[in-house]
């Protein structure tokens, strides 16, 4: 038995404001290449058993694609190929991504995000416990 396969990236992109231009900023960008990864997994993981495909699968595999997708959002060598200025034309700006960087890896390691992985590791490796002492 054989089907068309269809899938839709359902992304929340802001709307223009006083232009026809749609600007996406880098989270947006973030978005669109995670879902993408999905929709990637979604056309690669076709199986004789449906249970097995796709995202019916453990949480953290059907998320693993996805995740890896997200790298190629902060990679220079990719963004160069798309990301330009809606005016000009011109590709971004090496800088411009190493900065992006620099600002993510200050986010990434702070208290708080180091302190939210705790609480979810907490939740996945022990679900009985009510309450987490940090």
């Amino acid at each position: 038995m054989s089907c068309i396969m269809v899938y839709a990236l359902v992304c929340n992109f802001s709307k223009p404001h006083n232009s026809s231009v749609v600007r996406l900023n880098h989270s947006d960008v973030d978005t669109l290449v995670h879902e993408f990864g999905h929709a990637l997994h979604y056309f690669l993981s076709g199986t004789d058993y449906q249970h097995f495909s796709s995202t019916k699968v453990a949480f953290d595999m059907a998320e693993t694609p996805s995740k890896l997708f997200e790298y190629y959002g902060w990679d220079y060598k990719v963004l160069k190929k798309f990301a330009r200025h809606y005016s000009t034309g011109n590709s971004i700006l090496e800088k411009l991504v190493e900065s992006m960087m620099g600002a993510r890896r200050m986010v990434f390691c702070n208290g708080i995000a180091v302190t939210c992985r705790i609480w979810i590791s907490h939740i996945i490796f022990f679900p009985s416990n009510e309450t987490l002492q940090i």
